[in-house]
């Protein structure tokens, strides 16, 4: 099974939405009153109308059948991540998207499917304003032997991005890839990755990502920080 899948084009009724969004007051408001210009759970707040409509494009539903043969997902977690054009943007760490398994059972690295995560460009995502980076053939434990199987939630933020093997250069083993505005990509949420560090700080940069599980999996309450968890 491929592990990344991508960049797809949004259908143009989602291109419209992704534009609509980019320009929206109330999703620079929202990420820029928050911590690190997150906005976390953005499915369930008052921008959700827009990100339901998203979810709903026949190209990602398409992509996302592609991918792993299925369609039985549910979102239990969405984030707008915004970098402000005049401010400098270091990049994100390298870290995995795979929070759990199923409730409080240790993370399987070896099984793939069951969480998704979904990378929208609201922007463009370039060596300019910070490109997606990730560790080719790092989804399951082939790799990388020694993982933290822990959930997020029974871990510290440091364990989150604590190096896998401090004898890998990871820049030197690493893959970059631009995702241009209303292009999407899919990638299995235990996929290392992070995003590189802007070199422009003239231009912002929005991306929306969507965390997919399999329906039948149970999200902690504690990650769902009460919000609902949305089908697709």
């Amino acid at each position: 099974m491929d592990e990344i899948y991508g960049p797809v084009k949004l259908s143009k009724e989602g291109e419209i939405l992704a534009t609509n969004i980019s320009k929206d007051i109330k999703t620079k408001f929202i990420v820029l009153n928050r911590r690190l210009g997150t906005s976390l759970n953005w499915h369930s707040n008052f921008l959700g109308g827009n990100l339901r409509k998203l979810i709903k494009d026949p190209e990602i539903k398409k992509a996302i059948k592609l991918f792993t043969n299925d369609t039985k997902y549910k979102i239990w977690r969405s984030n707008v991540f915004y970098k402000k054009k005049g401010r400098e943007y270091k990049g994100v760490d390298w870290h995995h998207d795979k929070h759990f398994q199923d409730a409080n059972k240790k993370i399987d690295f070896n099984e793939l499917g069951d969480h998704l995560s979904i990378l929208i460009a609201i922007s463009d995502i370039t060596k300019e304003t910070g490109i997606f980076r990730y560790i080719p053939n790092s989804s399951t434990k082939d790799r990388f032997t020694d993982r933290n199987e822990k959930p997020y939630h029974l871990k510290s933020k440091k364990e989150h991005f604590a190096p896998l093997d401090i004898d890998i250069d990871y820049q030197s083993v690493s893959k970059e890839l631009p995702i241009m505005h209303g292009n999407f990509i899919i990638f299995h949420s235990s996929l290392i990755h992070g995003s590189a560090p802007a070199i422009n700080t003239k231009k912002g940069r929005i991306g929306l990502v969507i965390r997919l599980v399999k329906e039948n999996k149970v999200v902690p309450e504690i990650l769902l920080r009460g919000s609902k968890t949305l089908k697709i």
